[in-house]
Formats: C-alpha cells, sequence, structure tokens
C-alpha cells in the first residue's frame, strides 16, 4: 500500500492548513503492502493459537494481517483506516457489499467501527478486537531489524523471506515509475524524477550506497520506541522502519494534482519518517541545505526588502530569532528562552514552523494567528498568535504577499523557470489553481530549479568518466542527503553553479539582483537516545 507524505519540512503541514500543494496521502488502496509483511515464523503461529478459525478461513486471516499491519492512520482521531478497497480485498470477492464482510467479520471479533470520513470511501476502526497479547507479540518478535529475526516468514502467505527480494522489489518499483513519467507538472519536475530514480548514468542508481541505513536501523527503532508520540504514529514509524529493512532505497514521484515541480516519496521507507530519525539512518551522509529557502525566495519574489536583508545572512536563523520575539511569553510563564537542542526549542519550533511556512504557501493570515495559539497556547498562553504575526519577518511578508494577491488575475497564467504553467482561477473548482496556490507553485519552481545543480553535478561527475564521489542519496525538496569526497571542493563547486543558477533565475524573473540563495554543507548528526 502506498502512502505518500511529503518529507521534512512540510511532513507535518496538514492539507488543509495549506494552499500549497503537498503531496497529502492517497486515498486509494493496494494490499501489495500488506501482502508483503514479514514477521518470524513463530508470529504465524502465534496467529493461529490465538485466532485458530484463521487457520481455515482465509477472510479472518487476511482481516488479521490488516489489523496488525496496516500503517493507514487517520491524522485528527488517530485511528486506522478501514478504506472500501481493503473491505473488498479482505472479503475475497465473496460479498457485494463493504457492509456484509463487517457483518462476517463481528461474528468473529468484537471489532468497532465508525462511518465514513465525509467525501472518502472508507471507514475508520476503533477497535480491531483481537487479542491484545497478539498485538503485542507481533510488535516485540517484528519490529526488529530483519537480520535478528529468526525464520523469517510473509505473514500472510507463510513462504520463506529471502534478502533477493529486496533487488526484485526495486525492478518492480522502477517499471511502475516509467509508467508515472507522463505525469510530470513540467520538463524539470521530470528531469528531476528521472536523476533520482534512475540514476545520473547509463546504470540504475545503485542501491549500495543507501545500504548504509541498514547498519543503524537497531538506533532508529530504539529511538522511535522512546519518542514521546501517540501509539498509533509510532506503530507508523515501526511500519516505516520495518520497510526500509525489506527494500530500503528511496524512489520518487509526482504530486497528485500536478501543482508543484516537487516530488515526493513513492515507497514506504526513510521518507516518511520524522527528520530525528532519518538523521540517524542517515549519519553517514553529508546535508546540503538550501537555507531558509522558502522564505527567501518568497522574499525576494514579493520585493520584501527588510525580511530579505535578514534572510540572505548566512548566520541568521529565522528559528532563534523567533524564540527571542516570544521572550516576554516565555517570562510571563516562568520559563527562560530555550535554545537548540532543548525539548522546548524543538517543541516551540516544529509549530512555528507550521506557521512561518504557511505565509508562504497561502494560508490566510488570520488562520495562522489561531493555528499557532491553538498549538502553543498551553506553553505561551493565547497571545502566541498575535505575536508571531507581529514578527518583522513575519508581518512583512504577510503583507507582502496580499499585494501580489491583489495584482495576480483571473484567468491568466503564471510560468516558473522549470517549465510549469498553470493557469489562475477562484478557489473552486477546474483544473487551475487559487492565487495563494499559484504563488507557492511558483515559489516551488525556484527552489527546485536552485535545487537541482545537486543533481547536475553529480550528473556532469558521473559522465566524465572514472569514479564519481559525489553521489545523491535522499532528496528533501529544500535539501539532499549525499555523500562526497573531498567535501571542501565539492562544497565549492556546489556554490560556484549556485550562484550561476541564481544569476539565471534572476534574468528568468526580470530581476536585478540575483536570488540570494545559499547551500549550508554539514555533517548529518544523530540524536542522542537519551535526549
Amino acid at each position: 500500500m502506498r502512502r505518500n507524505i511529503p518529507a521534512d519540512p512540510l511532513r507535518d503541514l496538514k492539507p488543509e492548513e495549506s494552499a500549497g500543494e503537498n503531496n497529502v496521502q492517497e486515498w486509494s488502496w493496494s494490499p501489495d503492502d500488506l501482502e508483503e509483511q514479514v514477521c518470524e515464523r513463530r508470529v504465524r503461529r502465534k496467529v493461529f493459537e490465538l485466532v485458530p478459525a484463521a487457520r481455515e478461513d482465509d477472510i479472518l486471516h487476511r482481516y488479521v494481517v490488516f489489523a496488525l499491519r496496516t500503517n493507514f492512520y487517520d491524522e485528527k482521531t488517530g485511528h486506522r483506516v478501514l478504506p472500501a478497497g481493503a473491505l473488498k480485498w479482505i472479503g475475497g470477492g465473496e460479498f457485494e457489499t463493504g457492509i456484509a464482510v463487517l457483518d462476517y467479520l463481528k461474528q468473529h471479533f468484537d471489532l468497532q467501527y465508525r462511518d465514513h470520513i465525509p467525501g472518502k470511501r472508507c471507514r475508520l476502526l476503533v477497535q480491531d478486537g483481537l487479542p491484545q497479547e497478539l498485538h503485542q507479540f507481533d510488535k516485540e518478535k517484528s519490529f526488529v531489524p530483519l537480520s535478528q529475526q529468526e525464520d523469517p516468514a510473509y505473514l500472510l502467505s507463510g513462504r520463506s523471506y529471502t534478502a533477493k527480494r529486496g533487488s526484485e522489489k526495486r525492478e518492480e518499483l522502477r517499471e511502475q515509475l516509467q509508467e508515472e513519467r507522463h505525469r510530470a507538472p513540467s520538463a524539470g519536475a521530470r528531469k528531476t524524477f528521472d536523476l533520482l530514480n534512475f540514476g545520473p548514468g547509463k546504470d540504475h542508481r545503485s542501491s549500495r550506497l543507501t545500504s548504509k541505513m541498514l547498519d543503524h536501523l537497531d538506533q532508529a527503532y530504539e529511538r522511535v520506541r522512546s519518542m514521546d508520540i501517540k501509539a498509533g504514529q509510532r506503530d507508523y514509524y515501526l511500519s516505516q522502519l520495518s520497510a526500509i529493512g525489506r527494500q530500503h532505497q528511496p524512489f520518487y514521484t509526482f504530486s497528485s494534482k500536478g501543482h508543484t515541480d516537487r516530488v515526493f516519496g513513492y515507497n514506504d521507507g526513510l521518507l516518511n519518517l520524522p527528520s530525528e530519525v532519518r538523521a540517524i539512518l542517515c549519519q553517514d551522509f553529508v546535508e546540503v541545505d538550501l537555507r531558509s529557502a522558502h522564505l527567501l525566495i518568497a522574499a525576494w519574489l514579493w520585493d520584501a526588502g527588510d525580511a530579505l536583508s535578514q534572510l540572505r545572512k548566512e548566520s541568521y536563523s529565522i528559528w532563534e530569532d523567533l524564540m527571542r520575539h516570544l521572550k516576554p511569553l516565555f517570562h510571563d510563564q516562568g520559563q527562560s528562552v530555550p535554545s537548540p537542542g532543548e525539548q522546548l526549542f524543538s517543541r516551540v519550533k516544529a509549530t512555528l514552523k507550521k506557521a512561518v511556512y504557511s505565509t508562504v504557501y497561502g494560508m490566510p493570515a488570520p488562520s495562522i494567528q489561531a493555528t499557532v495559539t491553538r498549538d502553543l497556547k498551553s506553553i505561551l498562553g493565547r497571545k502566541v498568535g498575535e505575536r508571531l504575526r507581529n514578527h518583522s519577518i513575519i508581518g512583512e511578508l504577510l503583507s507582502k504577499r496580499q499585494q501580489k494577491l491583489r495584482e495576480m488575475e483571473v484567468g491568466s497564467f503564471i510560468e516558473g523557470p522549470t517549465g510549469i504553467r498553470v493557469e489562475i482561477e477562484e478557489p473552486v473548482g477546474g483544473d487551475g489553481v487559487d492565487p495563494r496556490s499559484a504563488m507557492a507553485t511558483l515559489a516551488q519552481s525556484y527552489e527546485q530549479a536552485a535545487m537541482q545543480v545537486i543533481l547536475e553535478l553529480e550528473r556532469d561527475l558521473e559522465n566524465q568518466g572514472g569514479r564519481n564521489h559525489f553521489r545523491t542519496a535522499v532528496w528533501l525538496h529544500d535539501g539532499a542527503y549525499v555523500r562526497m569526497r573531498s567535501p571542501q571542493a565539492r562544497t565549492k563547486d556546489l556554490k560556484e553553479r549556485l550562484r550561476k543558477r541564481c544569476r539565471d533565475l534572476a534574468d528568468f524573473a526580470g530581476e536585478d539582483k540575483p536570488l540570494p540563495a545559499f547551500f549550508e554543507v554539514e555533517a548529518i548528526e544523530p540524536p542522542s537516545v537519551e535526549k
């Protein structure tokens, strides 16, 4: 089953909070992932011991597998989503309706569900009716690296699992992705898609590079188990680590609506994990980050001069500045202003990040204020949203955004440097985008045009012949994880290419001064488990 979830920094931005398109999970459902779930063989024996009827009844067996291993959760309630397609699969085509499948299952399990989410063909599974002992046994034995599992087998079929399945799965994913190429929203997006999925040379992008993640799976599992998060979210993260164990290489696809040049995770695994867990898995790589990309590009495009002068400083941190801005509220609550690395800093930053990016991706200013107040009032009181709006950079961006919105005409087209072209329309219906979304589309086009210099450097070094020691391992919209030898020389190459690209982008935009974007290149430091 595929879930398209945005990678950081926008993975926590709910779709209703953003007018810019981020590839929120698809509602289509496939049993593929469940049919490939692996467990120790004794987990299967425990299934038949605790649910003996499942040994002879394939319908009950499929339901048990679904209830144990689905990673499809509703964000608002935390309940598992039970799509119509899943009920059809569980029923094996023997029932005319989903209700009939549920009625059959209720004869064997004390399951409880809520009726469908409006506009979606699904229900929410409130209680699955499986013995808690079975859930616990499965988590203890299965959510560990495959190398530590005794006699691994497929949970559904019982066939023995072999490591070669990982390479077979990669070939299947590449074949599927060939069918996706026609959905590219622009030539630039297709270029990113091809270089990431199929590699910069004649051969496919090797999975050997990202196999380094497998060395750190133990530590990642430990981190997820120690995180202060809801049980459903923890189960989801554990399922993604399990997916990495079966096939570790990330693949990428286009957004569902085609309103952005960004690419998103196609398969389960690394890209669906939070940054702190990614840092553990990817600690052997170097991060190349397009610093403050969202805000800086918006400030440049919207002529927000004061904001731009701050954001272009390599020493400037918007997050530390916002913390200082909120100092009176911290003091009112009897707290000191937190520093980077402290839990309170990370917690407040997570909410501020949603709000800050929402200024670029179209969320109305009153909604930004209300959301921040809702999420942070327990820490900083009820004035936190209002105070955030009064921050100099946020305030100027919101004001300049409003000016640009007034200049945009319904029925006109916007085109980005990657070649993406969308029609501006009223905020209802049609294939175009509303003005706020159009602004996000444009900003993301500039972002991706700048980011592509990373893939172009890799491609050019590959085409020179000899051994290429600069490789892209992971793509994160406004950053990438890479492996590089001679980091000083490669960093110089990247920065020079970015400077040239920023001059080209200024020519495209009709601006006198180049986009003042810059890369920050740092080794990836994993968080401590105790933190």
